[in-house]
């Protein structure tokens, strides 16, 4: 396989610049997604068919057209697939899609790289059912972390769900969009100003298609430690203490 590189001028469409580079280990059967970061680097994700199961493909390609890395990933030996990929501005990569569990599902498959392309973590997250196909199909990288989102197809439907992970890869939340007698399909997210998330999709129904939109206010605790002043951990940052008047207490609810 060879990559192929089209430059035009966005005035006018004229094509000004082709390349074509033969990357040694590349099989990209199918690019599904790519990102420009302000370097001038190039990230595609997608995935690769080894004649057994589909394994997600990544990889970098420099601002002079040359390869800096190429990573797959296999899960279980299912088919697994990259579908959204970004880059941070200290060059991490961020890599979301879907994996096979072996149980017969997918579920959403999130993975955090290194600048040179060394697995930072990676995360997979099941929203209801095994044997349901869940696949993650756009990324947002923010300041607190990563998000993203996709559909899940149940047996009864299917209905869109967005997960946010911290920087360091804990699940920070996730919820699911889910409306009765209609079909969702997550298509877009795009993050607002301090912490808005907002993301869109297609509600199908019997009676016609609607575009849905969620508006997510996103706030973290972080639950930082207080040290005193020997570096011995006093208690949680911004912690609340309540105390209760025991006589006002239901003893019989509560210990």
């Amino acid at each position: 396989w060879e990559m192929a590189a089209l430059r035009y001028n966005g005035a006018t469409g004229a094509g000004l610049d082709t390349v074509r580079v033969e990357i040694p280990g590349l099989g990209l059967q199918r690019a599904t997604a790519m990102a420009v970061d302000g370097a001038g680097n190039i990230y595609v994700t997608g995935y690769f068919d080894n004649g057994l199961q589909k394994d997600v493909q990544t990889l970098k390609i420099g601002a002079g057209f040359s390869m800096d890395w190429l990573v797959n990933f296999d899960h279980v030996g299912d088919d697994d697939e990259g579908l959204a990929v970004a880059a941070d501005a200290a060059g991490n990569v961020y890599v979301a899609g879907f994996a096979g569990n072996g149980n017969g599902g997918t579920e959403f498959l999130t993975m955090k790289y290194s600048p040179i392309g060394e697995l930072i973590w990676r995360r997979l997250y099941l929203p209801k059912d095994s044997t349901w196909k869940s696949m993650a199909t756009r990324l947002a990288v923010s300041d607190e972390g990563v998000l993203v989102t996709g559909t899940v197809h149940a047996p009864s439907g299917m209905a869109f769900a967005t997960v946010m992970y911290r920087d360091d890869g804990k699940l920070a939340w996730a919820k699911t969009h889910d409306t009765p007698q209609q079909d969702g399909k997550a298509m877009a997210m795009a993050l607002g100003a301090q912490g808005i998330v907002y993301v869109s999709g297609i509600m199908e129904s019997p009676n016609g298609n609607t575009y849905t939109t969620g508006k997510y206010d996103v706030h973290l605790l972080k639950n930082d430690v207080v040290l005193d002043s020997l570096g011995n951990p006093k208690h949680m940052e911004d912690e609340l203490l309540v105390k209760f008047r025991y006589p006002l207490v239901d003893t019989t609810k509560i210990d």
